[in-house]
């Protein structure tokens, strides 16, 4: 699972970052016994100062160094943080049960019909759209249901958003908060590749500075920045306090593209950017990959890997900008 393979590269990390001292040989052994998954191993194993564990940190290759930096940062934004279930899994297979799709205008706004019959969310509820634009677009997508392996759900995220936002966040959306704020230690916007990769570093203070100057602008909030890959930051309370409360105001629909585009970015700051159109599905793509990109323009694209994580990371990012736009109209 995740967490094992946290544990392993943080071993790993520390065992590549512990100086090759011929004197310690002996030790080897009784040192390993204490290898910790905390975020300070290399300081339990030598306490003696802080120093030392930054010259150790500095000892690992860099050519290891930063393709692991990259996982695992990416493994630690998401290790504490429960993925949402999918609210529409049990049509997924079933063939095709009727003919027509239409929309109709109801007390409670826009609803999707088949066969002249609004349909509900997964858990029942009723299932209407203030925005007409959003329900034919909904509408759309079960219109194209027409494969021969029957109803896919994956190809249907806009009404996978509208469930969750019905069903999952507006009866509490202080749980989505909760999973969303934790986000902020782990940020990609507030992390920064070492000195000494000069030219990483440059391109995440130009794609991703101006995001943290526009979030203290809009909300009031200064986050802090590091090149610690294990430590989550501590963010002043204050600024997280700000961002919670812009959380609270949002309603389900925004705040189920907000749950959505935060988990691909791994990232609240380019989640809340793309949510107030600050940028576009393909700059928060882009932003969100800088490190990942430039590990591929070094060691090269793994096809049927990188690729297709790629298209489908874009393809939701787009799914909750398209989802939210409609909803406003």
């Amino acid at each position: 699972g995740e967490r094992a393979q946290i544990r392993c590269l943080l071993t790993l990390l520390g065992e590549l970052g512990t100086p090759r001292n011929p004197t310690n040989a002996k030790n080897t052994k009784t040192k390993n016994k204490h290898t910790h998954t905390h975020t300070h191993a290399r300081t339990h194993r030598h306490p003696q100062t802080k120093a030392h564990a930054q010259r150790s940190e500095r000892m690992i290759p860099s050519r290891l160094c930063a393709p692991m930096r990259c996982r695992l940062r990416r493994l630690l934004s998401t290790a504490a943080t429960p993925s949402t279930p999918s609210t529409h899994q049990t049509i997924k297979g079933r063939k095709r049960f009727y003919k027509s799709v239409g929309v109709e205008q109801g007390d409670a706004g826009w609803h999707v019909t088949l066969d002249a019959r609004p349909i509900p969310t997964p858990a029942r509820n009723t299932l209407a759209f203030n925005s007409e634009a959003l329900a034919w677009a909904v509408a759309a997508e079960w219109d194209n249901q027409t494969t021969d392996a029957g109803i896919e759900p994956t190809f249907m995220p806009l009404m996978s958003l509208a469930s969750t936002a019905i069903d999952q966040i507006a009866p509490h959306p202080e749980g989505t908060i909760a999973t969303l704020m934790p986000y902020l230690k782990t940020d990609t916007a507030c992390f920064r590749a070492p000195d000494d990769e000069r030219v990483l570093r440059q391109r995440q203070d130009d794609a991703l500075t101006p995001l943290l100057d526009w979030v203290m602008d809009k909300y009031g909030a200064e986050l802090s920045i590091s090149d610690n890959i294990v430590q989550r930051r501590a963010h002043d309370p204050a600024a997280e306090d700000l961002i919670r409360q812009a959380l609270l105001e949002m309603d389900e629909f925004q705040l189920a593209s907000l749950q959505c585009a935060t988990a691909n970015c791994k990232s609240l700051v380019l989640g809340l950017a793309l949510v107030e159109q600050r940028v576009g599905p393909s700059e928060a793509h882009n932003a969100c990959r800088l490190e990942e990109d430039f590990q591929m323009e070094q060691w090269g694209l793994v096809e049927g890997g990188h690729d297709v994580d790629q298209a489908a990371s874009l393809a939701s990012l787009a799914s909750a900008s398209t989802f939210l736009r409609l909803h406003s109209l």
